[in-house]
């Protein structure tokens, strides 16, 4: 894929470059090693147990749960760990909206 990339001229470019996400955002990779966005409360104890750290009970919020709760003024902060959250999420606008009321760091242009 990389050498592929490179004989088409892409590397360097903004937005062009090798991105190793298949689909949008984690329609792999939480579901394939068997984790969930809300843990028992049976593995958080086991996770407070092997690693001894208090291990936080609260969920945060799944995706449109977040763009709900930016909307609301009850996010501050927001950062996203790869993927496209803009173009992953179902409405575009909505989240393009929403984005720019949170201290946010996005390497994408929202188009």
């Amino acid at each position: 894929m990389t050498n592929f990339l490179m004989l088409q001229g892409n590397m360097g470019k903004p937005c062009a470059g090798v991105c190793p996400v298949r689909g949008h955002s984690n329609v792999q990779s939480d579901r394939t090693m068997g984790i969930w966005e809300k843990p028992s409360a049976t593995f958080l104890d086991a996770l407070k147990q092997t690693y001894d750290f208090n291990v936080p009970r609260q969920y945060g919020y799944d995706t449109i749960e977040t763009i709900q709760a930016m909307a609301q003024g009850q996010v501050k902060v927001w950062f996203a760990l790869g993927g496209n959250f803009y173009r992953a999420t179902p409405d575009h606008r909505a989240t393009k909206q929403v984005l720019p009321t949170v201290n946010y760091r996005y390497k994408f242009p929202l188009n």
